[in-house]
């Protein structure tokens, strides 16, 4: 296989590890029944002195908002006979760091995207100068290095959750906006550590779904294929 044949299946070995990381999160991080089941089970409704209702309503706002679909993080509620917004000045201005997050993440989605069709249209020009077989070897190769990084993230989150999740926070974000009081915001208390904790494990575990997927197709290939040689031979 020629150097410049491999660069590009490393590449698009690459390509697919990332649409499969950012695609799991997207898929996530959306998903309503989610939420409302981890703040039932943390009694986040509870502890606020709020109704289910309330704390899914205002749980939709702030994914509406992160989508880009709500204009403003606004959630008014009667508290005290008091109509009053139940987020705060920080929660506002962190969200926007939020929205901006994953206005960026979907981009490089897809980017993702558009660089395996364009890996893949540059491989069936390259056609004669590799074959299945090794293509696929050297995606498995490659992606194994990948499992490996994630594994070691997903170790660091389940020994020491609230490290990982700071060290997250330190890496994506340039503000210390996301250090919230449980006194007085509200974004803290309906998405406690426990719901992100849940929220992290439902996302490695849906890569590992769509890259171990990816994988297991190509090394099931290559058994065929040697099945297929055993039985012509």
């Amino acid at each position: 296989m020629k150097k410049n044949t491999k660069v590009v299946i490393i590449f698009l070995s690459l390509m697919i590890f990332l649409v499969s990381v950012l695609g799991a999160v997207t898929t996530s991080v959306f998903e309503l029944d989610f939420y409302t089941k981890s703040q039932q089970k943390h009694e986040v409704a509870k502890k606020l002195n709020l109704s289910q209702q309330e704390v899914t309503e205002a749980t939709i706002v702030s994914l509406l908002y992160t989508k880009g679909l709500a204009t403003d993080l606004v959630y008014k509620t009667e508290v005290d006979n008091e109509v009053v917004d139940l987020y705060s000045t920080q929660d506002k201005e962190h969200m926007v760091d939020v929205k901006n997050l994953y206005a960026g993440a979907y981009y490089v989605l897809l980017a993702g995207i558009v660089g395996i069709f364009t890996s893949m249209i540059v491989l069936l020009f390259l056609r004669k100068s590799f074959n299945t077989f090794s293509l696929t070897l050297l995606f498995n190769k490659v992606s194994l290095y990948s499992l490996v990084f994630v594994g070691v993230v997903a170790l660091f989150a389940f020994v020491n959750f609230n490290q990982f999740w700071t060290f997250f926070h330190k890496i994506f974000f340039r503000n210390d906006l996301w250090l919230m009081d449980y006194n007085k915001d509200l974004l803290v208390n309906i998405f406690p550590a426990g719901l992100f904790m849940d929220l992290v494990f439902k996302i490695i575990a849906r890569f590992f779904a769509i890259f171990g997927l990816a994988n297991l197709t190509a090394y099931g290939y290559r058994l065929m294929s040697l099945k297929r040689m055993k039985t012509n031979d």
